[in-house]
């Protein structure tokens, strides 16, 4: 099942902090191998006692970039 939440600024009860750093690495692998370690810097520094949420490109992906970020 796919789903696609989308709630409007007044919907939220807490404010929300978007940060986006951009790469130039071409191959999809190699990307996200090179965005862990300045994820995982930029979760614990921003918010270290917050929730995070992580948008991931597919699925197939997800569970490796987990692995990455907690080892």
């Amino acid at each position: 099942m796919q789903a696609m939440f989308s709630f409007r600024p007044r919907d939220r009860e807490e404010s929300l902090t978007v940060s986006v750093v951009g790469f130039t690495i071409p191959h999809s692998g190699s990307l996200c191998k090179g965005m862990s370690k300045p994820a995982y810097t930029a979760i614990t520094e921003a918010s270290p006692d917050e929730n995070v949420l992580l948008f991931i490109p597919s699925r197939s992906q997800c569970q490796n970039v987990a692995g990455d970020l907690i080892t």
